[in-house]
């Protein structure tokens, strides 16, 4: 693993400690698998992958923008900062302030097509009420993160210089994971074929304690 990879799975470990991903999961099995829809859709930057395990922080725990930026850099900080909602209003209120700043940076776009990838998924293997939900989102979602959705970086390369962004699939391949999954939903079709690789195994990232609150996939 990428060192700073790892850093940024520690720092939001440790930012996340105590807090639940629906029922019984610790958050950081949702941080995680963000980071596994990403690298499945082809995605090796160390950039993309580090704000995928941050993308939470800002939003969901008392760590500041400020100190993502003094301990990962700008071009992270500035990720996370997008992919934080707004406090107050409701949900489509805040989706309207949040989404045009996402669909503006197309390394933005694509942690949170991942981020909303790992939701639905999770959702639909656990029978969650939410995917009903996300079904009624999906169109304008999309529509939504148009913008920037045919630009991805090259997956080798760092760079956040929009001179230097070119065509690439793992966009493509996250919309379309996105769209299978939402079309082949229980809520749909009244049956769901699930992934028959391996396990998740996230014992690597449980955490313990009994102060735990939950947050929930309500992204």
């Amino acid at each position: 693993m990428h060192k700073l990879i790892k850093k940024a799975r520690d720092f939001a470990s440790e930012a996340h400690y105590g807090q639940l991903y629906g029922d019984d999961l610790p958050y950081t099995h949702h941080l995680y698998m963000v980071d596994r829809e990403l690298t499945k859709a082809g995605v090796r930057s160390s950039v993309l992958r580090s704000a995928a395990w941050l993308h939470d922080v800002i939003e969901d725990t008392p760590v500041t923008q400020a100190e993502v930026r003094r301990e990962f850099g700008a071009e992270i900080a500035d990720i996370v900062q997008r992919l934080t909602n707004p406090l107050g209003g409701n949900r489509a209120w805040r989706h309207s302030q949040s989404y045009p700043k996402i669909a503006d940076h197309p390394g933005a776009t694509t942690v949170k097509l991942a981020d909303r990838c790992a939701n639905i998924i999770h959702g639909v293997r656990t029978k969650s009420s939410l995917v009903s939900m996300y079904i009624r989102e999906h169109d304008k979602f999309l529509d939504a993160m148009l913008p920037m959705s045919s630009w991805q970086l090259s997956p080798d390369t760092d760079s956040y210089s929009k001179s230097k962004y070119r065509f690439h699939g793992s966009v493509q391949k996250l919309r379309y994971r996105l769209v299978i999954e939402i079309m082949s939903s229980p809520i749909i079709f009244g049956w769901h074929i699930l992934d028959n690789g391996p396990a998740v195994d996230t014992s690597e990232f449980l955490l313990s304690g009994h102060d735990r609150k939950s947050i929930g996939d309500r992204k």
